[in-house]
């Protein structure tokens, strides 16, 4: 994973502005292309100009087509670990997150890349 955040709540413009702004853009390449689905907060024209202004390429994925998005494998290995820890409050649920972020190896990357 190149950049993770969590935060508490569902995602809204500012939330994922936050992160492409202050977690995605400080560490994207020139030349990186950033996949993304067609959820309306991804639509957002600021979210496409600091992509780009990072010398980056958004793409978005055909509508109703989860199943071209080459992340939704690395999601499933990291839900199977969150059920697998149960954790029962925020704190517990974040640092579970943590971990299951810090055990996606390169072995579980083949299967998505």
């Amino acid at each position: 994973m190149l950049a993770t955040l969590t935060f508490e709540g569902g995602t809204n413009t500012a939330a994922l502005l936050t992160y492409i702004t202050e977690v995605l853009v400080p560490v994207l390449c020139v030349g990186a292309i950033v996949l993304m689905d067609n959820l309306h907060v991804h639509l957002n024209e600021h979210v496409r100009k600091a992509i780009e202004a990072a010398g980056a390429r958004l793409v978005f994925l055909p509508k109703y087509s989860p199943d071209l998005s080459p992340i939704e494998l690395l999601w499933s290995k990291i839900k199977q670990f969150l059920r697998s820890w149960k954790p029962r409050t925020p704190e517990e649920l974040d640092l579970a997150i943590t971990d299951a972020l810090n055990q996606v190896t390169k072995k579980y990357f083949r299967l998505v890349c």
